[in-house]
């Protein structure tokens, strides 16, 4: 999901919210946008966060994997030989 489209979800559920405790707020509308973007950020920062976690571990596994690979060969190499 992209920052707009998660915005845009968070804005409606603010509305919701907020009908309920209007009466409370001068500017509503004012306090909505705000908050849809505070939470907009922070899952976005989140989502963000997750993507490089996975994109490292991503990496980590091949490293893993072509090391492995690289020792399995060397000690058929030097039991060959010996």
């Amino acid at each position: 999901m992209n920052f707009l489209g998660l915005f845009v979800i968070c804005f409606i559920l603010i509305v919701i919210i907020v009908t309920f405790f209007s009466s409370l707020l001068q500017n509503v509308w004012a306090v909505m946008a705000l908050l849809a973007f505070v939470m907009a950020f922070g899952i976005q920062m989140y989502l963000s966060l997750e993507e490089r976690v996975t994109e490292l571990e991503r990496r980590l596994g091949t490293t893993t994997e072509d090391e492995e690979k690289n020792l399995s060969e060397q000690i058929k190499e030097n039991t060959t030989e010996a």
